[in-house]
């Protein structure tokens, strides 16, 4: 299944209208087909609705990409992968000395300290 994953895959664009045509689909099956409509499913579909209309699509996508196993957490939120980039460089030992005048030592005594 990962040879289909890329950038310019369709399954993983305008993922909000698919959503959203998947609800219309369930409705239609309960109301056209007589299929059981029961509690749990009812609050699954409301879960689901508040997780996907609420996040943008990236987010949605990487999140579905990193939970099936299909990219590792890095790779399917390549945002996050920069901040963290970027913060070792700012929280380093000799930026953290040089910003606040305490070594990786007396800052680690201060934080305990403050407990």
């Amino acid at each position: 299944m990962y040879y289909r994953m890329h950038e310019h895959n369709k399954s993983l664009q305008r993922i909000k209208r698919k959503f959203l045509n998947s609800i219309r689909i369930r409705f239609r099956a309960v109301k056209e087909f007589g299929y059981p409509l029961t509690v749990v499913m009812v609050v699954k579909m409301l879960a689901q609705a508040a997780i996907v209309l609420t996040l943008p699509e990236f987010v949605t996508a990487g999140a579905y990409l990193w939970l099936r196993g299909m990219k590792p957490f890095d790779k399917a939120f390549p945002v996050v992968a920069r901040w963290k980039t970027q913060l070792s460089g700012v929280l380093s030992p000799k930026n953290l000395a040089r910003y606040t005048g305490l070594t990786m030592v007396a800052s680690l005594r201060a934080l305990v300290s403050q407990k």
